[in-house]
């Protein structure tokens, strides 16, 4: 069903959020956060600072989803939450919020220790518009230094190290071509088994 039809549940959803019971503040948060908006991400936000740490978790999903600007400072405080849900959650909302400082716990977050599942998952969908890699250079380059060349971090922060070295108005690279003319047996090296792990090692 799209969000506007269910806008109707925004009542009951709010009701939840108060609830004595941390159950029902969870399946509160996590109905608020379908509704695209009609619980307002603020009201939201209040539930990141929860005692259960599933409400934690739930509101930070929800926040994610609603990826509200206003809502900033509470997904950054819950990415730096000690429970590892709460913090990987709030990581992907940083990442779906896509403002410089959200982006920038992201980037720490898929460079960092934590479940090499979740940082995968995170790396693979992180989109940078070149603008905010600017921005982000210092973080870029700090990330590159914590991960190895076998990290599912390192081939997108990579990416965006490149885009931070590119002027806006260059022309599009043919990476492959530019090596090619070079060192022309590029060309067939590159089509060898196991060719990318030796690029990369």
């Amino acid at each position: 069903p799209d969000a506007g039809d269910l806008a109707s549940l925004a009542p009951r959803a709010s009701q939840l959020l108060t609830s004595p019971d941390a159950r029902l503040r969870e399946a509160g948060a996590e109905i608020a956060g379908l509704l695209g908006g009609a619980v307002p991400a603020t009201t939201i936000a209040q539930l990141t600072a929860d005692d259960s740490a599933s409400v934690r978790g739930a509101a930070a999903w929800a926040l994610g989803k609603l990826a509200d600007p206003a809502t900033e400072a509470a997904l950054i405080a819950a990415f730096r939450d000690d429970d590892p849900a709460v913090h990987e959650r709030a990581a992907a909302g940083l990442l779906r919020l896509g403002t410089p400082g959200a982006l920038a716990q992201a980037i720490a977050f898929i460079s960092s220790d934590g479940d090499v599942a979740a940082r995968a998952t995170l790396a693979a969908g992180l989109t940078i518009s070149r603008a905010h890699a600017r921005e982000l250079v210092d973080e870029i380059d700090a990330a590159l230094h914590r991960v190895d060349a076998d990290d599912p971090a390192f081939e997108p922060l990579l990416r965006m190290k490149l885009e931070t070295a590119i002027p806006a108005d260059a022309p599009a690279l043919d990476v492959d071509a530019e090596i090619a003319k070079e060192f022309p047996a590029y060309a067939q090296m590159s089509k060898l088994a196991g060719f990318d792990n030796f690029v990369r090692s």
